[in-house]
């Protein structure tokens, strides 16, 4: 009999193939209790029950039982399939109407809710059934269903609806091995009932895959054997076993780094041991290289072989440090090799398809490897894509993908799940601005409360922000860690926070830095002075225009030959271009003796087996005979730039010019300096950071747009007192003078509008935030109201990050004959009409740019998405780039003849050294 009621019809129009409920309940079932077996880490199994699980996945679709659902015709408009199915239903008994007025409000998902509340379950339960597409439902959404206004839709008013309910019901309960008193006394709290919806989510997405549980002929008779079929789809999908981590916390660093146990640096040795007490959270405060990212892997590792987790997400502030980043944890995994198991691997961001060694990752492995050493990091093919990349075992990508943990956003429960299992690492997380730590600190509450791990690093972090963290993990507000020592590890265990001043590595190490205030006209003369005798000079700014403004002033004054710009309104190419070029002039000594003595995490003394790049010829040792001409360093060269310089390049600059801004980035900034042992001008032999606009009485007008006043003016005013600083012993003072409250303040007024200022952006983050985890008796019902309309990951992206900078664009030019790429990227290419092939699209997409941040403005971005997609539409580009996945939803910036476009009233340029310009149109 109820082999009538279908669940999955074919989506071809003359397939004569559908699924029986039944069967898709038992499928999801089958493949519940597979997940459990091989894939949930242990450390989610300690609150979740695999008896319940199945229960709620064998009862998931129970509401496709009613009639509203199942006269519902087949999307290809199959009618012969759709009157074969109806005639079989009637033929049982089952009375349907025609037609059901509002049937929107009785949607299969939120009929499951009213089945099960029927049945006396709780709402807790109830919630995960009708959350299971992604959304759960709201109170009013509920209400309307409590009466007997929809008894008809759903059949509560007819028997035999009823009884076909009733039997798939106590099918769920069978199957989980449940009496029904048993089920009716269970409960979820919120953050159990969060894990819950994403495993019934990845479950039912698992048994909805055709090509892993095929549908079935609708005139078929044969048994549907559900246990026979999960077994063939999970050899198919062939997911990746559980990590088996190493708790080796005395002999981690040379098994995975190279690393003898006498060369292990304090801070990676104190990051060890404290692992080995399963910490919460742990915070390591240290300077540029002692070794942070090989001391948070082995964290990681040590951890999640102590509570049985299945990977690691680590996530960085750029999509640049993410590649770079990829590839060093891509090396780590693969020293994994003695296990011989294989773990996919992931690269979280809106460009991945763009890089290179990802791209090689999909060409290369798949669902099917040869399980051999050398291919034991692999990027499984169910894991690619919208949504499920977070399910991956090790996934690097940028902060984003954590902080929309706090966004609400459909399917938020799957991001949950994912990161539930997994240590997460957050690197540079002093890099988050207010607004993102708003959702930063919505995140770590759910993190704190599913109980994962985290592993958070920075250079140069605020106590009170170090603070704010712990307290946002524990849910409580901690006796703050008041140690002013550097390096310092920060953990919770249990109740209690813990924190162990660490000795730097070297305090040979230490070196004085002289800060000179300089006046903005002064720039070009003490350039010219500084590099009198030759020398690189890095001028950093805080804005794309005055890095612009500033390129013409010192390339009339020093040639255009020795003069580079950078910034990040450069088509994405031609950045890379750049920043490869000026890594070959800039980047560390060929032969290295003095091991990045100021350098990048992880670019230490390990004769480049873990640099950032992991080129060979940087494993040597550096001679101090070698010359600039056998180093590739030039004699002289002015590089300017803007914030993209304050991190994850590793450039080293003989003197920096740097722009006022707070002083942790400035800090930041100065990681540019004198940044390994090398042989330099006679004149620039010891480090000088000269800091322009600290003498003027008036901020800059930039800077003061891009961070406020009050930072600056406390920054300028800590300035005026020191002539030099000590690095890095001297970092957690200086930021402690800026940042810390507890003295008088002579900026009242600019502090009263700080403060005010960051309350109005703490509410508008809050806007679009979830509520916290509640352990009382809460359910998720209503939990996503008033999400984004939009739930894309580019969406979701913007949202975090204040919408500001976030309209990126592809930038090709129109001619005579066509559209064509820029004239000096693959000599101008033509691109055809009609859809683009895969490597054209590459090359399409990787000629992308993100707008002036006006364009991000509340009151322009809509009218200036709409022009954009006006402009394709006119010339169907919409439609062919939208067919191609790596172009699907992108915007399209179409530049004249004179590389010229206007947009909202503004002229926008685009030059290949300057890069993206624009100015206001004159009226005529």
């Amino acid at each position: 009999m109820l082999r009538c009621l279908w669940a999955k019809k074919s989506k071809e129009a003359n397939n004569q193939d559908f699924l029986p409920l039944i069967s898709h309940l038992s499928d999801t079932a089958e493949a519940t209790a597979r997940l459990y077996d091989i894939w949930i880490p242990e450390n989610l199994k300690h609150f979740i029950s695999r008896k319940l699980l199945i229960f709620l996945s064998a009862a998931h679709d129970v509401g496709k039982a009613t009639p509203v659902f199942q006269i519902k015709p087949s999307r290809s408009g199959n009618k012969e399939l759709d009157e074969t199915l109806l005639s079989a239903l009637t033929r049982a008994g089952f009375p349907v109407e025609s037609k059901y007025i509002d049937a929107q409000k009785t949607r299969h998902e939120l009929a499951s809710h009213m089945v099960l509340r029927r049945f006396g379950i709780n709402e807790s339960l109830c919630i995960v059934l009708s959350g299971h597409h992604g959304k759960p439902p709201n109170s009013g959404q509920l209400k309307d269903l409590k009466g007997k206004a929809y008894d008809n839709h759903l059949g509560f008013n007819n028997e035999q609806w009823m009884n076909a309910q009733n039997f798939l019901f106590n099918y769920a309960l069978e199957c989980a091995g449940f009496s029904l008193d048993e089920a009716r006394v269970l409960r979820l709290t919120r953050a159990e009932q969060v894990i819950f919806s994403g495993l019934i989510i990845f479950s039912d997405w698992i048994a909805s895959d055709e090509t892993l549980f095929p549908l079935v002929d609708v005139d078929s008779n044969t048994p549907i054997d559900s246990a026979l079929r999960a077994e063939y789809a999970f050899e198919k999908l062939n997911l990746p076993f559980l990590w088996k981590a190493d708790a080796d916390e005395f002999n981690i660093f040379s098994q995975r780094f190279e690393i003898d146990y006498d060369n292990v640096r304090p801070v990676q040795a104190a990051a060890a041991r404290i692992a080995g007490m399963s910490p919460g959270i742990m915070i390591i405060e240290a300077p540029m290289g002692e070794g942070k990212t090989e001391a948070a892997l082995a964290a990681a590792e040590i951890i999640a072989a102590k509570r049985g987790l299945r990977g690691v997400y680590f996530a960085l502030p750029t999509q640049a440090t993410s590649n770079a980043m990829f590839e060093r944890v891509i090396r780590w995994i693969k020293t994994f090799g003695e296990n011989m198991e294989e773990y996919s691997v992931m690269l979280s961001h809106g460009k991945a398809e763009l890089n290179k060694t990802f791209r090689n990752f999909r060409l290369s492995s798949g669902v099917e490897t040869d399980g051999g050493e050398e291919n034991n990091a692999f990027v499984h093919e169910w894991f690619v894509g919208r949504k499920k990349g977070i399910l991956a075992d090790f996934a690097v990508g940028t902060i984003d993908h954590v902080l929309m943990m706090g966004l609400k956003q459909k399917h938020l429960a799957l991001r949950h799940l994912g990161l539930a299992g997994k240590v997460v690492v957050l690197d540079e997380v002093h890099a988050s601005d207010l607004f993102m730590e708003s959702y930063l600190h919505k995140a770590l509450a759910w993190l704190g409360a599913y109980g994962v791990p985290v592993v958070a690093l920075s250079a140069t972090l605020p106590a009170e922000r170090r603070n704010e963290l712990i307290n946002a993990y524990t849910g409580k507000v901690n006796e703050p860690v008041k140690s002013s020592a550097y390096p310092l590890i920060t953990y919770v265990c249990g109740e209690q926070t813990e924190y162990e001043e660490i000795q730097r590595s070297d305090e040979k190490r230490s070196r004085e830095v002289r800060l000179n205030r300089i006046n903005d006209e002064e720039l070009a003369d003490k350039i010219s002075e500084a590099l009198s005798g030759g020398g690189c000079a890095g001028v950093i700014v805080n804005t794309v225009k005055r890095a612009q403004e500033k390129y013409r002033e010192l390339a009339a004054r020093f040639g255009e030959e020795c003069v580079y710009l950078l910034h990040a309104r450069l088509l994405a190419c031609d950045r890379a271009k750049l920043e490869e070029k000026l890594a070959g002039m800039l980047g560390p000594p060929k032969k290295e003796e003095g091991k990045g003595e100021f350098g990048l995490p992880g670019k230490e003394d390990n004769e480049g087996k873990f640099g950032l790049t992991g080129r060979a010829e940087n494993k040597g040792k550096f001679s101090l005979a070698d010359t600039p001409e056998k180093t590739g360093r030039p004699e002289k060269l002015i590089v300017i730039g803007t914030q993209v310089m304050e991190q994850s390049l590793d450039y080293d600059f003989d003197v920096l010019f740097s722009d006022l801004c707070p002083v942790d980035l400035l800090l930041q900034r100065i990681g540019r300096l004198h940044r390994h042992t090398r042989e330099r001008p006679q004149n620039l032999e010891n480090a000088v950071c000269n800091v322009l606009c600290a003498n003027e009485e008036k901020l800059e007008p930039g800077a003061e747009a891009v961070y406020g006043s009050y930072i600056l003016l406390r920054t300028r005013a800590l300035l005026r007192e020191i002539e030099s600083v000590c690095l890095p012993g001297d970092i957690p003072k200086l930021v402690a003078s800026v940042y810390s409250e507890e003295s008088g303040d002579e900026f009242a007024e600019q502090r009263e509008a700080y403060t005010a200022k960051n309350e109005i952006r703490k509410a508008a983050a809050g806007s679009f935030q979830i509520g916290k985890p509640a352990t009382e008796k809460s359910t998720l019902i209503g939990w996503l109201d008033t999400s984004l309309s939009d739930d894309s990951e580019k969406r979701g992206e913007a949202a975090v990050r204040d919408g500001a900078d976030s309209i990126e664009v592809i930038v090709i030019q129109r001619l005579k004959d066509g559209f064509h790429l820029l004239g000096w990227i693959e000599k101008g290419q033509t691109i055809p009409v009609g859809v683009p092939g895969n490597n054209l699209a590459i090359k399409i997409a990787e000629c992308s740019v993100r707008l002036p941040a006006l364009y991000g403005g509340k009151w322009i971005i809509n009218d200036a998405i709409k022009e954009l997609e006006e402009a394709m539409s006119k010339h169907y580009l919409n439609i062919t780039w939208y067919a191609s996945p790596l172009l699907k939803g992108s915007l399209c910036l179409i530049l004249n003849e004179n590389m010229e476009a206007t947009l909202c009233g503004y002229t926008i340029r685009y030059d290949k050294i300057l890069g993206l310009q624009h100015e206001k149109e004159e009226k005529q």
